[in-house]
């Protein structure tokens, strides 16, 4: 989000009095165009106001009205940060609290300057980064190789999904019906996508154990999957048979089923001592450096289906670097991985 374009902030309060004296001191604390929308806790509607970027709750009630006011902003605006002023604000009172999906927990009765400052620190926190230039499966192993502590919001089309990072783990997801791994693996199998993260992790449930790589790995076998169905179906749909049944059969007899199966290829030999392992490891230096740690994998599961459907040869590496640069879906990357291999 640019500087210059107006965050939205909700400011829940008890009382009218209360939040006039918080609006005043939001304005004057904060530098940045805010479009700053007040109501009581009893009265708003989450569905009124959509497209939060920050929540402020400021009550005298006990954690346990807070928390069900935060279970419902969270659903309405899972990326927004949330700042609470209450009165309670004992170990295990904020820990309730911000188990429930707050961001922080300030004392209601604090100095105006203490309460401006936190206010400060959550309309910057609630700033919007970018990241673009490179494909889905590549900024996240950025944010897990740099250890980010992260909530990003990823939107392919008219669909969109939330992952959250803490310490470069990814820990939860989440879409319109899905939460947990299989949310996870729906928003890594999107392409085309948008990426906005926020220097924060909304969440501090741990929904997710599974590494990255497999994730990403999976998602990347899923959609290949898809694409096959699909196009085999389109064979099928398009194919006219013709004939009865019984002239399909025809000629079964002539098939010799003892046939041996053709020799599987050895990707770790052909690396090492075959006539292809200097081009071989040159094409995976190249995909590492493009895609980072997951490349290993990458490499070699499209380096056996190459191996598979055609003869592996010097003059059909082509056919491997094709498929490799489908994994990298980034141009500019897919550009600098060809150029390296001298293409």
């Amino acid at each position: 989000m640019d500087s210059s374009t107006p965050q939205t902030v909700l400011l829940l309060t008890d009382d009218e009095q209360q939040g006039q004296t918080l609006s005043q001191t939001i304005k004057r604390a904060v530098a940045r165009p805010l479009k700053l929308v007040t109501r009581l806790v009893d009265q708003w509607n989450p569905d009124a106001i959509p497209d939060l970027d920050a929540i402020i709750i400021a009550s005298h009630r006990g954690p346990r009205n807070i928390q069900e006011a935060i279970t419902a902003l969270n659903e309405q605006a899972p990326d927004a940060p949330i700042l609470v002023f209450s009165d309670e604000v004992s170990l295990s009172a904020s820990k309730e609290l911000l188990e429930a999906g707050a961001w922080k927990v300030l004392d209601i009765n604090s100095k105006a300057k203490e309460m401006a400052s936190g206010i400060c620190d959550l309309v910057e926190i609630a700033e919007k980064g970018h990241i673009s230039g490179v494909g889905l499966p590549v900024a996240l192993q950025m944010l897990e190789l740099e250890r980010k502590t992260c909530t990003l919001t990823v939107v392919s089309g008219d669909k969109k999904g939330i992952l959250f990072f803490k310490n470069g783990e990814l820990i939860q997801a989440q879409t319109e019906d899905k939460k947990g791994l299989d949310a996870a693996l729906e928003i890594a199998s999107w392409s085309e996508v948008h990426l906005e993260f926020r220097n924060f992790c909304k969440t501090n449930e741990r929904a997710i154990n599974t590494p990255l790589a497999f994730v990403l790995l999976e998602a990347s076998r899923k959609k290949d999957e898809e694409g096959v169905d699909q196009t085999l179906q389109e064979q099928v749909d398009g194919q006219d048979y013709g004939g009865s049944e019984e002239s399909l059969l025809e000629g079964l007899d002539d098939i010799d089923f003892d046939v041996a199966e053709p020799t599987k290829f050895d990707l770790d030999q052909a690396m090492t001592s075959g006539p292809l392992a200097e081009d071989l490891q040159r094409i995976k230096r190249a995909l590492a450096r493009a895609i980072g740690p997951i490349a290993d994998t990458v490499f070699r599961q499209n380096a056996i289906s190459w191996a598979k459907d055609t003869e592996p040869t010097q003059e059909n590496l082509g056919q491997l670097i094709d498929l490799l640069c489908v994994e990298i879906e980034d141009e500019d990357l897919i550009e600098e991985f060809r150029k390296e291999l001298g293409l």
